[in-house]
């Protein structure tokens, strides 16, 4: 009669689903972790955006601050909007360019390392 071994079964199972995980985590990183990655970095410039706000200080570019309406105040107010209008488009734009910077470093990370791993036991 075989005396059953809990401890055996789950060593084994451990070692297994390790392996499983070992060859999957490639699979994952470039399909569903790259899309879970993509997502998140579109929800943080959806984010950033409604913060700056561009569009609605775009819009209100000719509305005359505090009810002046002046061609002084409204000068001023132009003058004043077009500059925040610029700033705030270029702190989109740098965000912007550090959300592309991390989706290309998520897609090339991987492979740098394991380059890296090679060649360590090569030289």
């Amino acid at each position: 009669m075989v005396k059953y071994r809990p401890m055996t079964y789950l060593m084994k199972r451990i070692f297994l689903q390790s392996l499983i995980d070992i060859f999957y985590f490639p699979i994952w990183w470039y399909s569903k972790g790259t899309i879970k990655v993509l997502h998140a970095l579109h929800e943080q410039f959806d984010h950033v955006s409604v913060k700056l706000a561009v569009g609605i200080w775009l819009r209100n570019l000719f509305v005359p601050m505090f009810g002046q309406t002046d061609w002084q105040g409204r000068l001023m107010s132009i003058f004043m909007r077009l500059v925040n209008v610029f700033f705030r488009s270029f702190a989109l734009a740098i965000y912007v360019i550090a959300l592309m910077l991390i989706s290309i470093t998520w897609v090339i990370l991987p492979v740098f390392l394991l380059s890296f791993f090679i060649l360590s036991f090569t030289s």
